[in-house]
């Protein structure tokens, strides 16, 4: 388990190196995102020793605390002088070494066992992965859906801080101060200069990031219930589909409320034309 650690946090680090001083190649970029949101919480939130049937669940731990200390860090090297794909690559190099010694240090401490068998996960595990490929995928492959609404709020400020202007300014009112929280946006922006891929695209890509947190909480929220494999991946379809604004159960909802909804339109314009039913008189969806 060290050993694969080990050589998973050196390839992590060097594709974000590599992200850092040039462009790479694209099925390089899902490796550049995993090491920028994983190695920098990897050190502090990686248990040494993990029982058999959670190991999932602790090498997925860090993803929830990585983005924060990105974030932190970013910020700290831009008040230093640092540019982003520069002060993102010294966070993701700092958490990769401190991994890379913590393991070295508890390479030789016995290994914790737990009963139990590890298969269990597998039937969540496979029904996750379709809720999450259900979430992310709409996004990914509809482009007003990308740039939808709070979007155009967002990737500005991305597009500020990339810039080079930190704390960013006001992008609707040039050298405006910047009356909203930011520190989401310094995230985005390190991710966006370290894979180089479209601003638009690394919110949606973030969102699925939170997805994924999500789903492994509640899994371990119906773990600790006593549910059943089929049971906690039962929970994971509900909570990941059932509840969204484009689930089925809003679907039912819409359809029985408002006959009058302009249904090919919806179907012309992807799941993106559902969100404005949120108002459900909007004008554009009626007659």
């Amino acid at each position: 388990m060290q050993r694969a650690l080990t050589l998973a946090a050196m390839v992590l680090a060097l594709a974000c190196l590599w992200g850092a001083v040039s462009v790479p190649p694209r099925f390089v970029t899902p490796l550049i995102w995993l090491g920028a949101l994983w190695l920098p919480g990897a050190a502090l939130s990686l248990p040494s020793s993990v029982p058999r049937p959670y190991r999932f669940d602790a090498f997925w731990m860090p993803l929830g605390t990585g983005p924060v200390l990105l974030g932190a860090g970013v910020c700290l090297g831009r008040l230093l002088g640092l540019s982003i794909p520069l002060a993102a690559l010294v966070v993701v190099l700092l958490g990769g070494t401190a991994l890379i010694w913590r393991l070295w240090r508890s390479s030789g401490a016995p290994e914790a066992s737990a009963s139990g068998s590890s298969r269990t996960w597998l039937l969540p595990l496979l029904l996750g992965a379709v809720v999450l490929l259900l979430g992310i995928w709409p996004a990914l492959s509809h482009e007003p859906l990308r740039l939808r609404d709070d979007a155009l709020l967002h990737i500005p400020v991305v597009q500020r801080i990339l810039s080079g202007s930190f704390p960013p300014e006001n992008p609707f009112l040039a050298g405006a101060p910047l009356g909203y929280f930011w520190f989401y946006h310094v995230t985005l922006a390190a991710l966006a200069g370290l894979t180089h891929l479209p601003v638009d695209w690394i919110p949606a890509l973030f969102n699925a990031h939170a997805l994924l947190l999500l789903l492994l909480a509640m899994d371990r929220v119906a773990r600790r219930l006593g549910l059943s494999p089929a049971g906690r991946g039962a929970t994971l379809a509900l909570v990941g589909l059932g509840l969204t604004p484009w689930g089925w159960m809003r679907l039912w909802y819409i359809h029985a409320t408002h006959p009058d909804i302009n249904w090919p339109l919806v179907r012309a314009s992807g799941v993106s034309a559902l969100f404005p039913l949120l108002s459900p008189f909007d004008p554009r969806l009626v007659g």
